[in-house]
Formats: structure tokens, sequence, C-alpha cells
């Protein structure tokens, strides 16, 4: 049975990060792979798309939690925002 509270609580103290960015998923997912390719000019970047089941399931695509970040998620909302 999982842990009362859902994804969010299971992957906490990461959760606790998320962001809010006004924009469609497809804008800010852009936004964020011309400024990482800015900032890591020379290193790449590795962009893919792809559908979750859950929110378990995608905060478990994550290879690793770190203090310096190195994986995105950037997750649809029914708003005008996207968590990322």
């Amino acid at each position: 049975m999982p842990p009362k509270g859902g994804p969010i609580r299971t992957w906490w103290p990461s959760t606790q990060s998320l962001d809010l960015v006004e924009g469609s998923v497809r804008r800010v997912a852009k936004a964020l792979e011309e400024e990482l390719s800015r900032i890591l000019a020379g290193e790449g970047i590795v962009n893919r798309w792809g559908r979750f089941e859950d929110l378990d399931t995608a905060f478990g695509s994550a290879p690793d939690f770190g203090n310096v970040p190195t994986f995105f998620l950037v997750l649809p909302t029914r708003s005008r925002w996207t968590v990322l």
C-alpha cells in the first residue's frame, strides 16, 4: 500500500522544489531547452517527450535527485501553468 499522501509525499523532499511557470508545457519545455543549451554550450543535452501513467512513475523516471539539477520534468496542468 502506498504511503499516505500519494506520490508527492513518497518523493519528499524532492517534491518541495516544484516550480510553477506560466505557459503551456511545450512552450516551457522549449524555453528550458534553450536556456540549458545556452548555459551548457558545447556539452549537449538530451530532450525527450514521454507519457507517464501517474506522478509516481514520472518522479521515478529521474535517475537521482541531487543538489545540482541534471534531470528536469516538465509537467502539464489543467491551468495556464506548467510544473517544472
